[in-house]
């Protein structure tokens, strides 16, 4: 069967309780985003997400903990906050970092926001810093020799005012450069590790500057390399003598096509010699070409560098997302060391998607995520949406319950001394609920009335084994159940 066709029946075949593969729908939001992915030394995946409350149109940030299976294990929500989001994620040694901003629109100011979560998902601080006049249009971070260096813009609009700061785990600032000489949308930064410059990236630029920041060379990937590299792309160290960078490409050299608008990745020295240049992106059944953008936080990772991966959204139009009505894609490509291309695949195409982060993962494959927007069905949803492949680009199958809050949710799962429920006030609505814990031989093990008290379930009478958490009506009918299984 057609390698698209197959992806268009798997992702439209999926029920309410049961799905094949490694992604999942979380919100009874309108609006949920997927930002950034991380898999922590226990080889499960950390999700950031925003989504947006419908009653007064703030943000909350989210961050779910899924095993390899693809099971919710934890999560925590942040306190609404005006256009706030957390950009970037760290494992430090017993805790998680997250990097992030809130931009307020009252006071005209623009917040660096720096949390840090227990590494079971509890919230442990949240420190605002003020940096200015104005509102962050982007900001990505990269941590490097336990410094991390969060370059982005000020104000999206002409002229950009590009900004570096680079903190000292866990808050504190140990310097802000707002004064850079730098005309592009700064995305990425890497340290030479050789001569301590730093390399910024941006809108097919690339700024040297040494370590006390002051200016060096401008780099012009088209005057140099007859090549433009722009709009979101990222740097990433490849060797001590290497860095990769990747963009949307609008021209390359070999063969000169300047209407391609393909997703780009080059291998650089520090010398700035170009040492090879790759691109790739889809073609449509109606048209010659579309237009393919990198992922906007993350669009390069790599474990070994016999598999790096780049990735992005495919049929991308430059439009607002809630007025495109065009299918498009996750694209992603698998080069090796020298950036010859291993594969490349495409998923998709029965809705809108656009992927926001990837990242490589310790099995060799690669975990992605973004939104999903059918804009046929559900026009006015905006899906959290999250992908797992093996290193050959195949989905990886499991079986999961998507995690859908307006019904419920258990977790964690595997639980141990208990287990909670997330359970929505629509359904909070309904009179007499009750929730029952059956075990593999029918027995009800735990039996309670659902009211808006009801958060921890103990369960550590219960012995290790797998259980069904099933929610009934006044009436004895099931309305909900899942899975659940208590582990050692």
């Amino acid at each position: 069967m057609n390698h698209f066709l197959t992806l268009f029946l798997t992702f439209s075949y999926v029920s309410i309780f049961g799905q094949i593969n490694f992604e999942f729908n979380h919100s009874e939001s309108p609006i949920e985003v997927g930002v950034f992915v991380l898999e922590n030394e226990q080889g499960n995946f950390i999700i950031s997400a925003t989504q947006q409350n419908e009653l007064d149109g703030k943000s909350e940030r989210v961050l779910f903990e899924l095993n390899d299976q693809g099971d919710l294990l934890s999560q925590v929500v942040f306190p609404s906050a005006e256009n706030s989001i957390i950009t970037s994620l760290f494992e430090m040694d017993d805790h998680y970092l997250g990097i992030g901003f809130q931009n307020n629109e009252a006071l005209d100011s623009a917040f660096l926001e720096i949390v840090e979560i227990s590494s079971d998902l509890e919230l442990l601080s949240d420190t605002l810093i003020n940096i200015g006049f104005g509102s962050f249009f982007t900001l990505n971070s990269v941590l490097k020799n336990d410094t991390i260096y969060c370059v982005g813009v000020i104000d999206g609009i002409l002229p950009y005012e590009p900004i570096i700061i680079t903190i000292s785990p866990p808050h504190e600032i140990l310097q802000k450069n707002t004064d850079i000489d730098f005309s592009g949308l700064i995305s990425s930064v890497i340290k030479n590790s050789n001569t301590n410059e730093h390399v910024v990236y941006g809108n097919g630029l690339l700024g040297v500057y040494d370590e006390n920041w002051e200016f060096i060379q401008t780099i012009d990937f088209f005057d140099q390399f007859d090549i433009i590299l722009n709009q979101q792309g990222q740097m990433r160290l490849h060797s001590d003598t290497t860095f990769l960078i990747s963009g949307k490409v609008v021209s390359f050299p070999d063969p000169p096509t300047p209407m391609r608008r393909d997703i780009g990745i080059g291998m650089l020295d520090f010398n700035f010699e170009l040492l090879r240049f790759e691109s790739f992106g889809r073609q449509s059944d109606l048209q010659e070409d579309t237009i393919d953008f990198p992922a906007l936080f993350n669009s390069i990772d790599f474990v070994t560098s016999d598999k790096i991966y780049v990735g992005g959204t495919s049929n991308r139009k430059v439009l607002p997302f809630m007025i495109i009505d065009e299918p498009s894609y996750f694209i992603l490509s698998q080069f090796d060391e020298l950036l010859n291309k291993n594969w490349e695949r495409s998923y998709g195409g029965d809705a809108f998607y656009e992927m926001r982060s990837l990242h490589a993962t310790q099995d060799g494959g690669c975990i992605m995520t973004g939104f999903r927007r059918d804009f046929i069905n559900t026009p006015e949803n905006i899906e959290l949406y999250v992908l797992k492949v093996d290193c050959e680009g195949g989905i990886v199958s499991t079986t999961t319950i998507p995690l859908r809050k307006e019904i419920a949710t258990a977790y964690p799962n595997p639980f141990q001394d208990y287990f909670q429920m997330d359970i929505s006030e629509k359904l909070l609505n309904v009179d007499d609920l009750k929730l029952e814990l059956v075990d593999l031989n029918g027995r009800v093990v735990i039996q309670q009335d659902i009211d808006d008290l009801l958060s921890n379930i103990n369960t550590a009478n219960l012995s290790v084994g797998n259980y069904i958490v099933i929610i009934k009506d006044k009436n004895d009918n099931v309305i909900w159940q899942d899975k659940l299984v208590k582990g050692l």
